[in-house]
């Protein structure tokens, strides 16, 4: 395979399309999160326009309207402000059905579409239909930053209903700063530093029951908003002006006054100026006369012509259009127009004729030279739609004659592509980090985000104050360090922006999981080995007294032998290599039992490398770097570096110590990085793990500027000098400017000292920020907090109701203190208790203010609870959280491992283990690679697979499920096939059973237990019986459990199933006896996506998205293997290291299984999607010498990086000599003209052929 740039053109171009092209549809290949819309319907009266919020019920990442590709028959239908919602207007007395269809889009261009019905009742139905509140769509303010807006309005009811405001439902852009005060009003407040216009969602509910909802939308401009400067037609004949379809009297050839403000527009009421004329017309002349254009034609032309404006609003912010101007002295004329849109959108066309109104004259004939469909409106515009996918010109003609012969043409021109319409705000996706106390991260989030045109993004701006631990911006990545104590979850705020212009942002949020502490018992838990040589383990039980072994296995459940209470030997397996992980089991004479866990290392095993983060002086000279010093290896072998991708900003290289010495670029100073691989030296190979390295180089003739916050106290109206740089540090420090507060002035003084004057009346905190500078030229910002004590009263504190949602069984913290307020104190002077706990929960106050909501284990549905806000005087004040608890998704598709021997076909259920009502096999996303489906029943989910001929190992296929509903899931089917004649053990799982008090139950326990070869298994003892009841075994292959007299709670008993060549394994069953009993809910996994690079290996944490409601997720294993690459388990349990086949690149899976620690243990499988990309290629330039006449031979490679690279093509020289390339080695041969002496150079281009 050959990796060029065609690959990712081919990949931008799925992307955006949102559909495989039509030779890969229907091969199996599998595109992720693309949109689903469904259809709606809608309920209207009789000459009243509806809006139908049809994205409600649409999935997918960040979508938004884009066409209305069928218009309804009966009515109007209109895309309302935001891209969300869809007003539909029915003609007059119409009443019936009426359809029209919609596009949605996402950020990567994905489209889908869907239908909405609308019913349009007569007004007598109205009593017996009940009809939601009429939405409201011309809502409009304007404020400044930080000035709230009440928005109020009089909502009607066609019904008569009450109404009111929801405060649950209605939200903003950033989805906060929105207080109901009333059922007909609400207060937004901008958040801080936000500048632009803000789309408010209002939520209006009536009293029914079930009650019906509207939203209505309103605009709130925030601060000074850039104009909207339209685009201007202008048609000039000897008989008059047509400006924008308005026509003017007069002999436009002599002068003609254009109005192009007009159809210009400002958000705010602000007076709107025409300032300047950009470009000016190539065959006249424009002035600006009176607010308007006076254009004036060259004398005798005829032709078309143009010009550019700016308009500028009264806060100074402009914008500029153009004028496109059609110049006719006869009653013939052509008119020249040009438009952009995007593929799939539908444009209004109005076109413009000389002196002639096509509404009036004769029929205007439509020519269509491209890829579109036109269609009149009936108005005397049309709407102009592409037919199919395409990108390029479009180019319509329109035609009309008059009464007296006077003709003119319309000559439109459509330029069709995806960046049409300007900047695109980019997405910011959250991300989820895990992290020990005291551990540093270097966390990458701008991995999943994404800008849809392309753009960098860089990390602007952090927000919210983490709970524990400190989070700083590192470039283009973030650094985040543990609290040394910290034992709970931790979350922040960050925000990307892009480089337009101007420039457009969107935040997410990091959550962090702080594990806890690992308590270790005093045992060895790791043991090194060579194949097929014993080693012996022994072990402790630390939370069980006088324990002794009783039982262990592997992951093959072979290879052992117990040599006593506490110590056993383990031989590896003919032909096995890696980490193989043992469980110990280990009870007392009292029935307490223990697991201790043990890890042999079989052969060579790859070392541990752990990321690094310096700070060093850049003085010219190399600074080592001892990377190896956190790098760890199991079994204790010497480690090499090598360094793997060179530093931007420097070289690095590795010291004859092993550590690597970093020489920094002359004058530099910043963040750099480069990335190594600690190594083992091994008889089978190398093998090697890889880390990053992240230095902040610091520039060493200054010392380092360091800026502090300055705090001041005043009294209400008087006055307060604050020495600002009396607490910061660096060379000779000046204060260049600062900026206003909110509340009071501040004035710079030529002591670099600023005078703060409070406004009169004001009391509380105000803020404003200095710039101080040191002699180097390095400039930092930093805040001073006024506060402005009374001289009146204390008064109390102010307590603000707050919403959070929660998944169930999910514990969540609350910055309930984040909408409070205190007039007098600042809020960590305040005191918080709980006064009312939930009834379906527990409500915990911790120290930094917040309060840590956890529901109830399986409730779902809204808890609220009560707390008290306090003052130092005894003031108080409370408010009420309400926690929405949310259910899980309704089906779940689970992943399954099947077996089979080589040839043989094999027939399983693959719903057996899916979850949800009505749920079918909707399609096969990817098919096997070595097999075929020869049947497969979507009802009853019966499978018949037939391996290819021959081949032994891995396949896998992946399927889709979905209900009734339209609510589907995806989940991956892996397939061993077995070597034929040698036989493997069964694979039973553990059971969990309920039955009444005094009342015998059947199990079927083999419902749930597999083999390997397909054989029919048997249950042949009771290998544990249980303490509080007997189990007898059944001719069916159950067992039946009978309870003791009156026993009510948890037993347990064990059962060994076999195969018919006596291969035999052993499973748990817990019996809940009445409502008590073993409680234990199993682990829920859920699937997981990851990246890797060709041939490099990748670490993937599966468990962050893992949850277990009972407690923790006790072990972690490999379902299968995945066939395109290999994967072993991280010495931690806490995910995986995947490695890709050497030159492979694509997607490959593997399944996974989590297990808790329950009475009995219970489990959940799950599977990982792998992203295997090409690994990059670098070409560096080169530099070579020789002497006059002489030619010299050379190879480009030498300094060049990438897996089987080959020279492709040269060009852009040598203008003094030329060149001979040695095919497939590298090396060129430069031979220079005679007499030639100077520099020479060309240019040349490598290529990955792997």
């Amino acid at each position: 395979m050959k990796h060029t740039n065609i690959v990712a053109v081919i990949i931008a171009l799925f992307l955006f399309f949102g559909s495989l092209p039509p030779l890969l549809a229907g091969t199996g290949y599998d595109v992720m999160d693309l949109p689903v819309a469904t259809d709606d319907e809608a309920f209207t009266l009789q000459n009243t326009w509806v809006t139908v919020a049809v994205t409600d019920n649409d999935e997918g990442s960040a979508i938004f309207l884009h066409t209305l590709p069928m218009l309804p028959a009966n009515g109007t239908a209109e895309i309302l402000p935001g891209k969300l919602y869809v007003r539909y207007t029915p003609n007059p007395g119409f009443v019936g059905t009426d359809v029209f269809t919609y596009t949605v889009k996402d950020f990567q261009g994905n489209i889908a579409g869907a239908s909405v019905t609308v019913n349009v009742i007569p007004a007598s139905q109205l009593a017996a239909i009940n009809v939601a509140p009429t939405p409201v769509f011309n809502l409009e303010f304007c404020t400044q930053p930080l000035t709230p807006v009440i928005i109020c309005e009089d909502w009607q009811d066609p019904n008569g209903d009450d109404w009111h405001i929801s405060a649950e439902l209605s939200n903003t852009t950033f989805h906060c700063s929105l207080v109901v005060l009333n059922d007909s009003c609400l207060r937004y407040t901008p958040l801080p530093g936000f500048l632009g216009t803000d789309t408010v969602s209002i939520v209006v509910c009536d009293e029914q029951t079930p009650s019906l909802c509207s939203t209505s939308i309103a605009l709130v401009h925030v601060g000074c908003i850039t104009p909207v400067a339209n685009s201007d037609v202008a048609v000039i004949t000897n008989t008059g002006v047509v400006v924008n379809g308005t026509t003017y009297g007069g002999n436009g050839l002599s002068g003609a006054l254009l109005p192009v403000v007009a159809n210009d527009e400002e958000q705010c009421n602000s007076t709107l100026a025409l300032t300047q004329i950009n470009s000016a017309p190539a065959h006249g002349t424009a002035v600006i006369s009176g607010g308007q254009i006076l254009y004036t034609p060259s004398s005798g032309y005829n032709g078309p012509d143009a010009l550019q404006y700016t308009i500028c609003n009264g806060c100074g912010l402009c914008n500029s259009t153009t004028v496109s101007i059609t110049v006719s002295s006869s009653g013939n004329c052509t008119i020249s127009e040009q438009f952009c849109t995007q593929p799939f959108a539908s444009l209004e066309l109005c076109p413009q004729f000389c002196g002639i109104n096509p509404t009036t004259a004769g029929t205007v004939t439509v020519s269509v030279n491209g890829a579109g469909t036109v269609t009149p409106n009936g108005n005397g515009c049309y709407t102009y739609l592409t037919t199919s996918v395409f990108e390029g010109t479009d180019i319509i003609t329109f035609s009309v004659c008059d009464a007296s012969g006077n003709c003119s043409t319309n000559t439109t021109t459509i330029e069709i592509t995806p960046s049409c319409g300007g900047n695109n705000p980019p997405l910011a996706v959250n991300d989820n980090y895990v992290a020990g106390p005291g551990e540093t991260l270097v966390l990458n989030v701008l991995d999943n985000d994404l800008d849809p045109d392309g753009q960098p993004l860089t990390i602007t701006e952090l927000f919210t104050a983490t709970a524990c631990g400190t989070v700083a911006i590192f470039g283009s990545q973030l650094l985040y360090t543990v609290g040394d104590t910290c034992t709970v979850g931790d979350c922040f705020q960050y925000l990307i922006c892009d480089n337009g212009s101007p420039a457009l942002c969107d935040t997410a949020k990091v959550f962090v999981e702080i594990l806890p502490p690992v308590t270790n018992c005093n045992y060895q838990t790791d043991y090194c080995t060579q194949p097929m040589l014993p080693v012996q383990i022994c072990v402790q039980f630390c939370n069980v007294p006088d324990a002794a072994i009783t039982d262990a296995n592997t992951t093959f459940n072979c290879s052992l032998n117990i040599l006593g209470d506490t110590c056993l030997q383990y031989t590896p397996l003919p032909g096995y290599f890696g980490t193989d992980i043992v469980e110990i089991v280990g009870c007392n004479t009292a029935g307490q039992c223990d697991t201790a866990i043990a890890y042999v290392h079989v052969g060579c095993t790859a070392p541990n490398a752990q990321d690094d983060v310096a700070t060093l002086v850049n003085n010219g000279t190399a600074t080592p770097v001892n990377v190896l010093a956190n790098d760890s290896h199991v079994c204790g072998s010497p480690m090499t570096p090598v360094v793997l991708t060179n530093p931007e900003h420097g070289t690095a290289a590795v010291n004859p110590d092993n550590a690597i010495g970093y020489t920094p670029q002359s004058g530099y100073s910043g963040i750099d990085e480069f990335t190594y691989l600690a190594c083992v030296a091994c008889n089978t190979g190398t093998v090697c793990d890889t880390a990053i390295v992240v230095l902040t180089i610091l520039p060493p003739e200054l010392p380092p500027l360091d800026p502090q916050p300055d705090a001041a106290t005043t009294l209400q109206g008087t006055p307060v000098t604050v020495s600002v740089l009396n607490n910061d540090s660096g060379s000779a420090l000046d204060v260049t400017e600062i900026t206003q507060p909110a509340n009071g002035t501040a004035v710079l003084n030529a002591s670099n000292t600023v005078t703060y004057t409070p406004n009169s009346g004001f009391q509380g905190t105000d803020t404003f920020t200095y710039t101080v500078c040191d002699s180097g030229g390095n400039c930092q910002q930093e805040t001073v907090t006024i506060t402005v004590t009374p001289t009146s009263v204390n008064q109390p504190p102010v307590a603000q109701n707050d919403t959070e949602n929660t998944p169930q069984n999910t514990p969540i913290t609350i910055s309930v203190l984040n909408n409070d307020s205190d007039p007098d104190n600042t809020l960590s002077q305040l005191g918080l208790v709980i006064i009312a706990q939930p009834v379906n929960g527990m409500a915990t106050v911790n120290a930094n203010g917040t309060i840590t909501y956890t529901p109830d284990p399986g409730f779902a549905g809204t808890d609220v609870f009560t707390y008290n806000l306090c003052d130092p005087a005894g003031l108080c004040d409370e408010a009420i959280v309400t926690v929405f608890v949310t259910a899980p998704l309704l089906v779940d598709a689970q992943p399954d491992i099947e077996f089979t021997t080589v040839s043989t076909p094999v027939t399983f259920n693959i719903l057996d283990n899916d979850f949800g009502e009505g749920i079918e096999v909707t399609q096969v996303l990817v098919l096997p690679q070595h097999g075929d489906i020869e049947s497969l029943d979507p009802v009853s989910g019966q499978v018949t697979y037939q391996p290819e001929a021959g081949y032994t190992g891995q396949d896998y296929f992946t399927y889709q499920i979905c209900n009734s509903s339209g609510v589907c899931d995806v989940t991956l089917v892996s397939i061993a096939i077995l070597p034929d004649g040698i036989n493997q053990p069964p694979t039973p799982n553990n059971d969990v059973a309920q039955t009444p008090v005094n009342t015998p139950i059947d199990i079927p326990v083999l419902l749930n237990d597999t083999d390997p070869d397909n054989d029919p298994l048997t249950v042949t003892t009771i290998t544990n019986n249980p303490d509080n009841g007997t189990v007898t075994i059944n001719p069916d292959g159950t067992v039946t459990y009978t309870p003791d007299p009156g026993f009510t709670g948890c037993d347990v008993f064990a059962y060994s199933v076999c195969d018919p060549s006596g291969f035999c394994a052993q499973a748990e069953v817990g019996v809940e006896v009445s409502s008590s009993g073993c409680q234990n809910l199993p682990p829920l996994a859920a699937d997981d996506e990851a990246t890797a690079t060709e041939g490099i290996p990748a670490i993937i944490d599966v468990l962050t998205n893992d949850f277990d409601p009972d407690g923790s997720i006790a072990t972690l294993s490999i379902g299968a293997q995945p066939y395109n690459g290999t994967v072993s388990l991280l010495p931690d349990e806490t995910g995986f290291i995947y490695t890709s086949n050497p030159d492979f690149t694509g997607t490959d899976y593997f399944p996974y299984i989590i297990c808790d620690n329950g009475n009995p243990v219970l489990c959940d499988t799950a599977y990982v999607t792998i992203t295997v990309e090409p690994a990059p290629i670098d070409a560096e330039p080169d530099i070579v010498y020789t002497a006059q006449n002489t030619p010299v031979t050379f190879n480009v490679f030498t300094n060049d990086s990438g897996t089987a690279i080959e020279l492709t093509e040269v060009w852009g020289g040598p203008d003094n000599g030329s060149i001979a390339v040695v095919p497939g080695t590298g090396n060129v041969v430069y031979t220079p003209q005679t007499g030639f002496t100077g520099t020479d150079y060309f240019e040349y281009q490598i290529c990955d052929v792997a």
